[in-house]
């Protein structure tokens, strides 16, 4: 099997990529509640870098704090959030990799509710099965 490809370089756009090894995103919690990013998240990302990944695409970055979907996940909702990020870029960039943010747009999610006569507004209507539609055994 021949791999050259897997191993040269490629464009995003503008950006070149020195491989097509790429870290897809994955919630490791590593930040602050109010979403800045720790040395323990820099450390991770960096380690990543250091092992040749081409492409590192970091876990969700939420944009508003009421939109986490995870208690220590970065934040983009502050100013301050965007200095704290570049620690990971260029803890990143040492070794030629590039870091892609994930970012998460809060949407409303449905509720189960407990009975059949709340169902949740969902724009397909999943059959829930509740206690008052459940047979007696």
């Amino acid at each position: 099997m021949k791999l050259d490809t897997l191993f040269s370089p490629m464009k995003i756009g503008t950006c070149e990529i020195p491989n097509r090894l790429v870290v897809p995103a994955m919630v490791m919690n590593y930040c602050t509640y109010d979403g800045m990013i720790t040395d323990q998240y820099v450390a991770y990302m960096e380690e990543k870098a250091k092992g040749g990944w081409g492409l590192l695409i970091t876990e969700d970055y939420c944009v508003q704090p009421a939109g986490k979907g995870y208690s220590r996940i970065p934040g983009f909702w502050k100013e301050e959030h965007v200095a704290s990020s570049r620690r990971v870029t260029d803890a990143v960039h040492k070794y030629d990799s590039k870091s892609l943010p994930r970012c998460i747009i809060p949407v409303a999610r449905p509720r189960l509710q407990p009975t059949a006569a709340r169902r949740p507004l969902h724009p397909v209507q999943p059959r829930i099965p509740c206690a008052s539609s459940r047979r007696a055994r």
